[in-house]
């Protein structure tokens, strides 16, 4: 595992495969930033909000929760209001017409969510071979990245999967903690917020971070070992087991390439982050697979790799 999850070659390496395979490498990862966002397979599982505790309008920080949050909820109906007014001619919620409006309106935004989702599990699937076909061939094609629908709804259901426990994992992990917080809101009371807040970061964080790092090599096993939804389940939760702390680190630097790679497209009149983003995220995804594919098939097989041959070695 030391050996195989090795940030600075997983870098130079999925530079490297960059100048291989450029054009299905840059498509893909845009593809993948647009439909399911973030870089590698640790993705953020959710922001908590500001708590109302960020008030830019007054260009500080403002710790009335309640009556800022109670702005915050009348802005934002008045504000829905008259969007629904624009669009109908009527805000009377009472409207069957505007009834009618809004639910065909809810069931087309579900189409459109389920359809991105359903799409990001079939390019997933072509993304994390594409990547094997330039690690071991030294060459991508567009064939192999859209080429993903034999495994659509292995990739669905896993990532339902991943998905609920994840979710079920916050409910339990923070639920404490937001307990406290929440009644010391309601209160105001600064010293419950403070034990809620603390709790929350104390004992929520450390369990989302050992069931996140569970879960951080499913897809690669799922694709690339041919298993069913609940043995790619099975087997990454196995993989992690003692290494989590590794997969910690080269995960975090993986993320500060993303980071710098940002930074740079924002300081290149910030629509350089159009090439920046892709081509981070297509380097980071492309030194993880060749990590698990590394770590799991072994170093002897891996010296016949192409990408590996040009990359300058395992180490």
């Amino acid at each position: 595992m030391r050996h195989a999850f090795d940030p600075g070659r997983a870098v130079r390496h999925g530079w490297e495969a960059m100048k291989l395979a450029p054009a299905p490498l840059f498509v893909g990862a845009l593809i993948m930033n647009f439909t399911q966002g973030g870089g590698g397979s640790f993705n953020n599982v959710g922001n908590f909000g500001d708590q109302g505790g960020n008030d830019w309008d007054n260009g500080g920080y403002d710790y009335d929760w309640g009556s800022d949050w109670d702005y915050r909820i009348d802005s934002a109906l008045s504000a829905s209001s008259g969007m629904l007014q624009n669009f109908t001619g009527s805000s009377d919620f009472d409207d069957p017409a505007l009834i009618v409006g809004m639910l065909i309106g809810a069931v087309c935004f579900f189409i459109i969510i389920v359809a991105f989702f359903v799409g990001g599990c079939w390019v997933k699937v072509g993304w994390i071979r594409l990547h094997e076909q330039v690690i071991t061939d030294g060459a991508g094609t567009f064939g192999t990245l859209f080429g993903g629908k034999d495994r659509i709804i292995d990739m669905v259901l896993f990532s339902l999967l991943k998905f609920c426990i994840v979710m079920a994992t916050m409910l339990v992990a923070f639920f404490p903690g937001g307990l406290v917080l929440g009644v010391g809101i309601g209160l105001e009371e600064e010293a419950l917020m403070l034990i809620g807040g603390l709790l929350m970061f104390f004992i929520g964080l450390p369990v989302m971070w050992y069931v996140g790092y569970g879960l951080y090599l499913g897809d690669q096993a799922l694709v690339l070992e041919g298993r069913s939804p609940m043995d790619a389940l099975d087997r990454t939760w196995t993989l992690a087991k003692g290494n989590r702390l590794r997969l910690f680190l080269f995960n975090f630097v993986l993320q500060l390439v993303a980071v710098c790679a940002t930074l740079v497209g924002l300081c290149l009149c910030i629509v350089g982050v159009i090439a920046t983003a892709p081509t981070a995220r297509a380097v980071i995804d492309v030194g993880l697979t060749e990590s698990f594919l590394m770590h799991t098939r072994g170093e002897e097989q891996a010296k016949t790799w192409k990408l590996v041959e040009i990359g300058g070695g395992l180490y």
